[in-house]
């Protein structure tokens, strides 16, 4: 498969394995954007604007990146897998592979709604998790899925609130993008039309486009379980979602997945963490693509930090032990990064440890 890419973007980063080893619409499908992928590069490039400010002559002799976010249990690492769709179009083994690796790595897994491995044999791993929600239409499908997370002792739900629709994904376009005809979207099993579990658009078009921050309320007190909301951008977001009940706040673009020319997660991350002014967590993600950005990300306010396309990339490549060799350098990525900014543990990364630099002066 050929992949055109220009210099700059490999320079931003660089094309990976999986790029040669995916058929090419799958490969569109994972590592695109939505329409001229801006907001995509953007957040990545965002990192170069802020830089360390290390602190000497700390005990740096241990390093612990242990974290706790209520209510997962304590991690190794301040890092979840962000919720992927159709992971077994990446291995045969796709959200299982990554779910065994996140658990023998001590790290949460947040399971999607269109997963193509069901919540409940995710849940079977005993991976710490999270389940990913879409609300939809009908009120019984998003209610059904609330509780059998709950039934599959999943710790939270965490609603997806910047797509009442998909973003506009040229490359899917072009490439008339559906699910392989051997895959399906098992959460819905129950659907009447096999169509409607194969095709991305069919299910799109049950995502409810009226929901508000009142639905939000309506499924704090449905659900057995906490509910967190992910896709804040906008600090008043933020604030009325903890006003609506929301145990925490995920700050994210989506990737650059949904509306182009957002403002780059980690430019709008410090303006949430002010707002919610320590009444919840607030995690990230959008952009991380190494150590020093999940450091960086915490020094801003994160409590912990969503991995995205690397643990797609890792997958492709070779399994659960791809995946798990990928966690375990993230790990020591973030642990070099903490003994040399002089933070030995997560709760020494503060805010003055980053500094955030005018590049039009550079």
């Amino acid at each position: 498969m050929s992949v055109s890419h220009s210099e700059s973007e490999l320079e931003l980063e660089p094309l990976p394995a999986a790029a040669h080893l995916l058929p090419r619409p799958v490969f569109d499908y994972f590592a695109g954007a939505a329409a001229n992928e801006e907001t995509y590069r953007a957040n990545i490039r965002a990192f170069r604007r802020y830089h360390f400010l290390p602190r000497c002559l700390r005990p740096v002799a241990s390093i612990d990146s242990t974290t706790t976010v209520p209510p997962l249990p304590t991690l190794s690492a301040p890092l979840l897998v962000a919720p992927m769709a159709m992971q077994c179009m990446a291995h045969p083994d796709g959200e299982l592979a990554v779910a065994r690796a996140a658990r023998a790595e001590r790290l949460a897994y947040v399971a999607s709604t269109f997963a193509t491995t069901s919540l409940e044999d995710i849940a079977a791993t005993d991976v710490p998790r999270l389940f990913q929600l879409y609300c939809f239409s009908d009120r019984s499908i998003t209610r059904d899925l609330i509780h059998r997370a709950a039934r599959a002792r999943y710790s939270a739900v965490v609603v997806t609130v910047d797509a009442p629709r998909f973003g506009r994904r040229l490359r899917d376009e072009r490439n008339a993008f559906q699910l392989p005809p051997h895959l399906s979207f098992v959460n819905f099993a129950h659907l009447p039309s096999q169509h409607e579990k194969t095709t991305m658009h069919a299910l799109s078009c049950r995502i409810d486009q009226r929901i508000t921050f009142d639905d939000i309320r309506h499924y704090v007190k449905l659900s057995p379980i906490p509910i967190w909301v992910k896709g804040i951008l906008h600090p008043s977001d933020a604030v009325a979602a903890i006003e609506a009940g929301a145990s925490a706040i995920v700050v994210s673009n989506h990737g650059g997945r949904q509306l182009d020319g957002s403002i780059p997660a980690l430019d709008a991350l410090p303006q949430v963490v002010a707002a919610v002014n320590n009444r919840v967590p607030v995690l990230f993600d959008s952009g991380v693509r190494c150590g020093e950005h999940v450091v960086k990300a915490i020094a801003m306010g994160a409590a912990a930090v969503l991995l995205g396309r690397p643990v797609l990339w890792a997958l492709v490549e070779g399994g659960e032990p791809s995946v798990r060799s990928y966690f375990k350098d993230i790990k020591q990525q973030i642990h070099i990064t903490m003994k040399l900014l002089g933070a030995p543990s997560i709760k020494d990364i503060s805010s003055d440890l980053v500094t955030q630099v005018n590049m039009s002066k550079l």
